[in-house]
């Protein structure tokens, strides 16, 4: 039980000690005090092009009001669980915890990737990707443990970025003169 959405730093510590003795490698990444965790499952962390099983442990914000049943607690209700991030990429980093000795075990170098600020700005998943950038790893391609639409996807979302510039004389369009 980690409220994520005031600070990472004691899930990351858990994940971290959970894996330590049963990975190759583990590091931490860091971009303006926000840290991102990369683990070689199988494989060190260097010099490698890996499957990438990628997934954040932030939430967003709780506002304990919209909620039917308490979201701290994992509540089944008519065969179907309820709680904060029950279905979001938390439960991809459990599996990924539970399964870590079938996981060593597959022949392709498999790197864990944790975010912890998806939910705002993503600086720890940038610290990341320019970390293996530099190591000149290149991924052969990135598993995402978050649903889409409850079904696989090939595809993901984008994020695109322009900045405007407008030049002139600013008016209201009844007169523009």
């Amino acid at each position: 039980d980690f409220p994520s959405y005031e600070s990472t730093d004691e899930i990351i510590e858990y994940i971290k000690n959970e894996m330590n003795e049963r990975v190759e490698e583990i590091k931490i990444v860091e971009e303006n005090g926000i840290k991102a965790l990369l683990v070689g499952i199988n494989t060190k962390l260097y010099d490698i092009s890996p499957l990438i099983l990628m997934g954040h442990i932030d939430t967003v914000k709780v506002n304990i009001e919209l909620y039917d049943t308490n979201p701290f607690v994992l509540t089944e209700k008519d065969g179907k669980y309820f709680g904060l991030a029950t279905i979001d990429m938390k439960s991809f980093t459990a599996i990924v915890l539970e399964n870590l000795d079938k996981l060593k075990k597959i022949k392709v170098p498999l790197v864990f990737c944790l975010s912890t600020d998806e939910e705002t700005l993503n600086h720890s998943m940038r610290a990341a990707i320019l970390w293996l950038k530099k190591l000149k790893i290149t991924p052969k391609f990135t598993i995402v443990g978050e649903p889409t639409n409850q079904n696989f996807s090939l595809y993901s979302k984008a994020d695109y970025e322009y900045k405007v510039e407008f030049f002139g004389k600013s008016s209201h369009s009844s007169k523009p003169s």
